[in-house]
């Protein structure tokens, strides 16, 4: 059994206070939910904790959590890559106003002394 409040109603009925039973299922639906994204490494205990949940993660399973997030990241980079490229190639825009083509002025970076 869980370490549930029981109050007494006064009439003999056990009742369990919501509060308690409430913080019991929103910790379950956090681990539930939880990603793992935090983790603390114990090199020697060879063992991977998570630091939301306090689960005990697989080490396998986390390495290749982070090899995905890792393509995930070059992913989004070549794509940010592939538009400056398009962004710089441009040298013309419509203008929101008249609706013609204008020209793009280019910010220079500024020179520190």
């Amino acid at each position: 059994m869980s370490n549930r409040i029981i109050i007494n109603d006064g009439y003999g009925a056990a009742v369990i206070d919501m509060q308690v039973v409430r913080y019991e299922w929103e910790q379950r639906e956090a681990k539930l939910k939880c990603t793992h994204a935090r983790v603390y490494v114990d090199a020697r205990k060879n063992t991977v904790t998570c630091r939301d949940c306090d689960a005990e993660v697989n080490a396998v399973w986390y390495l290749s959590h982070i090899c995905d997030k890792w393509s995930e990241f070059e992913r989004y980079r070549k794509q940010y890559e592939t538009a400056k490229v398009l962004y710089d190639e441009r040298s013309r825009t419509k203008c929101q106003h008249c609706h013609e083509m204008t020209r793009i002025s280019r910010c220079r970076p500024r020179r520190t002394p």
